[in-house]
């Protein structure tokens, strides 16, 4: 008699330890049975690896490697992503720097250095020319008209006088192109300004050839293939484990509404309940 005591106390405190254990991962009892009462609650089974426990241990117990699992994809991801972007920018760093790179640069800078001294030097002088200054002078006054104007416009009630400005808008565009005009002039008479925009179009065009040999190569450089295919694996890798996770979370939720729906509405599926007799199943199922 004492034995069986003990055994039963035993029973009793290991179930109790086992609801704390799985408290937290449970579902509330929160339906009612058609006579306005609760539903029938079956106690927790008292091992986790117990083979008669409807708790979904393995559902549950799987989601947490399968977040770290993700987790690990992820910075994964990140961490191929950042090797190539470093070897990208040292690769374009060891471009800018190499030698080809920066004579080139060098020698276009000095060919539009070159080209607007012999531009300045064209129109030099254009600025004794009465009807030149006048053009300029009336652009700029004009131009100032303008702006008067539209502040005028917005300070004011009413909506502004559109026609007015346009009008002037006009007039000095008239003045603009006949000042351009005569500096285009004066530019293509001088040989000293289309020798130094030929050098200038030819230099800009070596720079835009060696920036195009570079690009070609950056996309067949083999470290570089490397860290894109890298990337993309662990893109790959990333979805898959996301895709896995959310699997889980699903599994997961179906297997507790299904314990809940168990434990909740069918006691004569659960071991722990016994109407009849102790280790006995229900009258009509085995015996």
């Amino acid at each position: 008699m004492t034995k069986h005591r003990a055994s039963v106390f035993a029973a009793v405190a290991m179930t109790f330890l086992a609801a704390s254990a799985v408290m937290a991962q449970s579902r509330p009892y929160g339906a009612s049975n058609a006579n306005g009462g609760d539903g029938y609650r079956a106690p927790n089974i008292a091992a986790p690896n117990n083979p008669y426990s409807d708790y979904p241990y393995a559902e549950v117990q799987s989601v947490p490697a399968a977040k770290a699992r993700a987790a690990i994809a992820r910075m994964e991801l990140l961490r191929s992503q950042v090797n190539l972007d470093r070897g990208t920018r040292a690769a374009v760093r060891r471009f800018e720097k190499s030698d080809d790179m920066m004579k080139a640069s060098a020698d276009q800078d000095a060919a539009y250095f070159r080209y607007q001294a012999a531009r300045e030097r064209a129109l030099q002088p254009l600025k004794d020319d009465a009807q030149y200054r006048a053009a300029q002078e009336m652009k700029q006054q004009i131009g100032d008209k303008i702006v008067e104007k539209h502040e005028e416009a917005a300070a004011a009630k009413d909506k502004p006088v559109l026609h007015e400005i346009l009008a002037m808008a006009q007039i000095k565009m008239r003045y603009a192109s006949a000042a351009t005009k005569r500096e285009v002039d004066a530019l293509q008479k001088s040989d000293e300004v289309r020798q130094a925009k030929s050098l200038l179009v030819s230099s800009a065009q070596s720079t835009a050839k060696l920036r195009n040999r570079f690009n070609d190569d950056l996309r067949e450089d083999p470290d570089l293939i490397a860290a894109r295919k890298a990337v993309y694996d662990q893109k790959v890798a990333y979805v898959a484990s996301r895709t896995y996770l959310d699997g889980l979370y699903e599994a997961r939720g179906i297997a507790l509404d299904y314990a809940y729906f168990v434990r909740g509405y069918n006691p004569y599926r659960v071991m722990g309940y016994d109407p009849y007799g102790f280790r006995y199943s229900y009258y009509g199922y085995n015996y």
